[in-house]
């Protein structure tokens, strides 16, 4: 009887222990700041509030300006579909910022049908091969990278990430790493998340 409770016991273990690794790699990218030189900047996306970004996307677009300021890439790439009013997308919203703040029309592609971050991800890697771009810097919060370097490797994009600055609470980056975990798992398991 006790070999018998010692399997179940035996997975369990072997499940925790991939959990924690899992949580581990996601807080290890999540403050690691990769800048380098790539052929474009990506700025996932984030909420959009009638044509104006959230202060989630707003953070994520400053930064994204700082590397692009910086030359680290010639192009930049805004991301996300639309929410409740269909004249605005997050993707729209963000190029509109980085225009108005002095980024040439030109320089910016915009994917704005992406519905999750997978969607997103894959849509932007065939805008960046009709582009022949090779590379790109990911600019979201910390603890979405792990996920978006995964994302990006699989459609064979050479990727760096670059965590938007600044502390998340403790807590909402606690919540969001557990959210990520179960999103990578779900999207190894075939899910476009």
């Amino acid at each position: 009887m006790k070999r018998i409770l010692m399997i179940p016991a035996g997975v369990l273990l072997i499940l925790l222990l991939c959990c924690a690794y899992l949580y581990w790699e996601i807080q290890g990218t999540a403050h690691l700041d990769q800048r380098h030189r790539a052929d474009a900047i990506v700025v996932l996306g984030a909420a959009e509030y009638n044509g104006r970004p959230s202060p989630v996307l707003r953070r994520r677009l400053l930064h994204a300006l700082d590397l692009y300021r910086l030359h680290l890439a010639p192009w930049m790439i805004t991301t996300g579909g639309g929410g409740g009013d269909w004249r605005f997308t997050e993707a729209g919203v963000g190029a509109g910022f980085l225009q108005h703040n002095g980024v040439p029309a030109q320089a910016v592609l915009v994917e704005p049908l992406g519905f999750s971050t997978a969607d997103s991800v894959r849509r932007v890697a065939a805008l960046m091969r009709s582009h022949q771009l090779r590379s790109c810097l990911v600019v979201s919060d910390g603890y979405h990278l792990f996920r978006a370097r995964q994302l990006f490797r699989a459609q064979h994009i050479t990727v760096y990430t670059s965590p938007v600055p600044g502390p998340t609470p403790a807590a909402t980056e606690f919540v969001m790493t557990l959210r990520q975990m179960l999103s990578y798992i779900l999207w190894k398991l075939g899910f476009q998340v």
